[in-house]
């Protein structure tokens, strides 16, 4: 009788063990996580938006995001050629007027613009503490879609310590929010060279917000030398291409 016992015993162990392990496979995959920079990249879904330009070549787009309830920045030579600008979501129903300029910076091509109504902001990181290698993703509407390309940081730019990251980027993405894991901005794009983009950090936009100074038309903006620069930049380049 005690060694039936025992033999019970055995086999309720075993089976125990057994069904543990079967179910090891279904825990792990149950409790994977979502990529931690995907889910960053959601936080920003509903505060990037589409910037929609009518100049002399015809329509422009590219991409922009709230940094105030009121405020969107975007990169200088995205809205410079054009005096007719507005902002849509990405549920296309969702659209804001550019009542003009608060702030800009020539040098950085980082400009901020008043829009009529209000949007959701997104918080600004500190782009010092990026480091080679960190996970990134940077949310637009290249060629008019809204995308989130993930990618790396590479390192960052000698001449003006612009940050340097490896991803895939497509026409349309200037002006967009550079997101880390942690769903804050730290660079906004700016440029492409091959494989690799560059992103204006957000330090840099830190200091042009606590610039801001009263709104200035888009027309009277425009005239200004230094945009005039932009103007004929962008006309030559579309010229070439």
């Amino acid at each position: 009788m005690e060694r039936n016992k025992k033999l019970v015993s055995s086999l309720l162990i075993f089976l125990g063990i057994l069904f543990s392990c079967a179910q090891v496979p279904q825990q792990i995959a149950e409790e994977t996580p979502v990529s931690a920079i995907r889910a960053a990249s959601e936080a920003g879904r509903n505060s990037t938006v589409r910037l929609v330009t009518w100049h002399l070549e015809g329509m422009g787009t590219g991409s922009g995001f709230f940094v105030g309830d009121d405020k969107i920045v975007t990169n200088i030579h995205v809205i410079a050629g054009s005096p007719f600008v507005y902002a849509k979501l990405v549920d296309k129903e969702t659209v804001w007027a550019i009542e003009g300029v608060e702030a800009f910076d020539a040098k950085n091509d980082l400009v901020v613009l008043k829009v009529s109504g209000e949007g959701i902001p997104l918080e600004l990181g500190n782009s010092d503490t990026a480091k080679i290698g960190d996970p990134v993703a940077t949310l637009g509407f290249p060629e008019t879609q809204y995308k989130v390309t993930e990618g790396t940081i590479h390192g960052t730019r000698n001449s003006d310590k612009w940050i340097r990251m490896k991803a895939e980027y497509i026409g349309g993405m200037s002006g967009s929010p550079v997101l880390n894991s942690e769903s804050k901005v730290i660079g906004i794009a700016v440029s492409i060279e091959s494989i690799y983009g560059y992103a204006i950090p957000s330090n840099i936009l830190k200091v042009l917000l606590s610039q801001s100074k009263p709104t200035e038309s888009l027309v009277n903006f425009r005239k200004r030398d230094a945009i005039r620069a932009y103007i004929y930049s962008g006309r030559g380049q579309a010229r070439v291409f």
